[in-house]
């Protein structure tokens, strides 16, 4: 009944969309570290996990402070012959305080070379990936030699639900996806 699982499935199995470990990054860092600027480093996934009703499957997130302040998390699941199957992994740490880089938007899109729309507000359903219209917050992207910009948007009817999170799945999903493409 989850709408992470059920909006999201690969080979029509629900499975949890690999950028909500980034929202247990945040939790357990905001919660351990005593901060909500926070920086992830050495994420990695290494098998998508897939939850069904049958499989009863139990899932653990592991979080170990280390001696230099920062966090090393892992989420695994137990089998049926009781090892233990991993899934993914991340440090927490403090963000550093100095001032991150900035870029005027309006200057970009107006020297950008080109411009493409990209958003559909419809469910999408490929022979791997299926999405609910949840997942459709990639807009437009624009370009110039050098660099990309993506402009997201999260459907209106979603904001409530993404207010509940730091890290709103469907939105850093598109931002990574976008990234990798």
């Amino acid at each position: 009944s989850d709408w992470l699982l059920n909006e999201h499935r690969i080979w029509n199995i629900p499975t949890l969309v690999g950028v909500s470990y980034l929202e247990f990054a945040y939790e357990a860092g905001k919660n351990h570290l005593n901060t909500e600027h926070l920086q992830f480093n050495n994420f990695y996934l290494l098998q998508p996990l897939n939850i069904t009703e049958e499989s009863g499957i139990e899932i653990i997130t592991v979080v170990n402070k280390e001696e230099d302040n920062t966090l090393r998390a892992a989420v695994s699941s137990k089998t049926g012959s009781n090892d233990w199957k991993n899934y993914a992994g991340f440090n927490v740490a403090r963000a550093d305080e100095s001032t991150p880089r900035t870029i005027n938007i309006n200057d970009f899109i107006k020297q950008s070379l080109g411009w493409r729309e990209v958003f559909a507000d419809k469910e999408t359903k490929q022979e791997v990936v299926s999405v609910s219209s949840k997942w459709n917050c990639l807009k437009k992207i624009y370009w110039n030699n050098n660099e990309s910009l993506a402009e997201l948007v999260i459907p209106e009817e979603d904001i409530e639900l993404a207010k509940q999170f730091y890290l709103y799945p469907p939105l850093i999903d598109a931002a990574l996806s976008f990234a990798v493409d």
